[in-house]
């Protein structure tokens, strides 16, 4: 990510220097809460649904995304993406069902 960002971003990925010192302390603070929270949703899943079903609700973050970007920021989606979303939100809803039921 560190040579992408030297490649293609905005004068190397310097921009974020220029920043004011809130608001560089606020992006700070932003990763890394963002971080903690992920992992701890991510462990809190694993014990409460097991690890298959928390795997598989990870892999819908991409799309997650995707949609997020779709309604905030107007990003286009295709057919495919869609389509392929469905199918691993049916997935996990399949997983997680099978795990509830077990129990």
């Amino acid at each position: 990510m560190l040579v992408l960002m030297l490649a293609f971003a905005d004068e190397q990925g310097a921009v974020a220097a220029r920043l004011p010192i809130g608001q560089l302390g606020l992006l700070a603070l932003s990763s890394v809460l963002g971080v903690m929270v992920g992992h701890l949703a991510y462990f809190v899943s694993i014990e409460r649904v097991g690890v298959v079903a928390a795997s598989s609700i990870v892999q819908l973050q991409p799309f997650l995304v995707l949609l997020s970007s779709w309604f905030l920021f107007e990003e286009t989606l295709t057919w495919p993406q869609v389509a392929a979303g469905t199918v691993l939100a049916a997935g996990a809803y399949v997983l997680l069902r099978v795990r509830t039921d077990r129990t």
